[in-house]
């Protein structure tokens, strides 16, 4: 017999996935339909570089906000505001995704790589640039489209516009605005139908 015979079910064509980028970065998915979570995922270079390993036990990361926005990671809960690391290395926060989606002028239509520079003797990483996949219909294109390079060569491409960026808050305060208009609708629709009833 002459033939190979291959054992249990083919692999259905399934093949790994590559890594895109070979440098620190994270990635923000995009936001296919409503409702859908707003996950933040690690490469395998941040992974190295940042020192994340789960068999250690739990990690944690968080962002910072100043004139950069910054990560960094730590293998005990530090502040409130960290997230707790998946074992493949990612997490979901509504709140940190949509800031960063403002203030760096993201589209949720497409992933947003966030790409990371060690801070030097600081132990934690800011993010130098943003690159978006696009999308056209529900393919992804392979061509990227660098959204901000470095600060500076964002300075010297665009006039700077002295605008504060928002804060935390401010989103919050928009989120919770935002809700509360929503309540408004329900509550105009329940004294509609209490009417009609009489």
């Amino acid at each position: 017999m002459g033939e190979t015979i291959n054992w249990g079910i083919p692999n259905a064509g399934r093949t790994k996935k590559k890594e895109q980028f070979n440098t620190p970065v994270v990635t923000m998915s995009a936001i296919i339909k409503d409702g859908a979570g707003r996950k933040f995922s690690f490469n395998k270079a941040a992974q190295e570089v940042m020192g994340l390993n789960t068999s250690d036990g739990e990690i944690y990361v968080a962002f910072g906000f100043g004139d950069n926005i910054y990560v960094k990671s730590s293998t005990t809960l530090e502040q409130s505001s960290m997230k707790k690391l998946t074992k493949t290395f990612t997490f979901s926060d509504k709140k940190i995704f949509e800031f960063i989606v403002n203030r760096e002028g993201l589209s949720t239509a497409s992933e947003n790589h966030l790409h990371l520079e060690e801070v030097d003797g600081e132990g934690m990483f800011k993010i130098i640039s943003t690159t978006a996949d696009v999308i056209e219909g529900d393919a992804t294109r392979d061509e990227k489209v660098e959204i901000i390079s470095t600060q500076e060569e964002v300075l010297d491409e665009v006039e700077t516009v002295e605008e504060t960026p928002p804060t935390m808050q401010d989103t919050y305060d928009l989120v919770e605005e935002q809700k509360a208009e929503e309540v408004g609708e329900v509550e105009e629709e329940v004294e509609i139908e209490v009417e009609d009833w009489n």
